[in-house]
């Protein structure tokens, strides 16, 4: 299923559930939630039992998920049944019933919180220059993993010409970069259609992305992985 919000009237909790949807994959749309409207998102799925429903939690920086679940149920004991968890992630049980209560709950607690938080900031580790474009950068960064929830991997900025460009399977940006120094350097954004904006009739993009490694046919080369893409109006 294809969920539509309205991003200019965010609430600031996504809380959602759908009688069919299934509990194995609730906590990964949770998570795109997140991640593409930065707000805390509670996705949950129906139990076998008929009468609860289970919650799969993601959070943002600055909102400890399951001290407010932990508040929610303190406040409200009848709303949650079981819960657990840490600051990013967690899950809870509640009653079908009360989850539209639930729901209200949350997302009232949720907004008293300081609106600051709601603002998504990228951070990145800056621009890299034309000599660092190579598969030696991309071992050298390896070296420091792995990565983790305080310690990202890193993340570079940076203005680009587009050579060309080609959408996979409709839906996948694939692009070619040229580089101040003449080289050429293939990108892709997984999922671009649904995440942003791009105008093929400009030939300039400003970019956020990661370096990997591109393993296609037996050939190894560099590529750019898309987190952020923006253009010029």
């Amino acid at each position: 299923d294809q969920i539509q919000l309205d991003d200019t009237v965010l609430p600031a909790a996504l809380i959602m559930f759908e009688p069919h949807w299934h509990q194995g994959v609730i906590g990964i749309v949770a998570g795109r939630l997140k991640e593409q409207f930065h707000r805390p998102s509670i996705v949950f799925a129906a139990d076998e039992d008929g009468i609860h429903i289970k919650g799969s939690a993601r959070s943002i920086e600055g909102v400890h998920i399951r001290d407010a679940i932990e508040c929610v149920a303190e406040q409200n004991p009848h709303l949650v049944s079981h819960f657990g968890g840490h600051a990013a992630a967690a899950g809870l049980t509640i009653q079908k019933v009360h989850f539209e209560e639930f729901k209200q709950v949350f997302e009232q607690l949720i907004a008293q919180m300081d609106a600051e938080l709601f603002h998504a900031v990228l951070w990145t580790d800056g621009e890299l220059p034309p000599e660092a474009f190579h598969l030696h950068t991309v071992e050298m960064l390896q070296h420091l993993a792995p990565w983790g929830h305080k310690f990202p991997q890193p993340v570079f900025e940076g203005r680009f010409k587009v050579v060309d460009f080609r959408w996979l399977k409709d839906t996948h940006l694939k692009l070619r970069l040229a580089l101040d120094n003449g080289q050429v350097v293939d990108a892709i954004a997984f999922g671009a259609k649904d995440k942003f904006e791009f105008n093929p009739m400009r030939d300039d993009v400003r970019l956020v992305y990661e370096l990997e490694r591109n393993v296609f046919n037996g050939n190894v080369s560099l590529q750019l992985q898309i987190v952020h893409l923006e253009q010029s109006k």
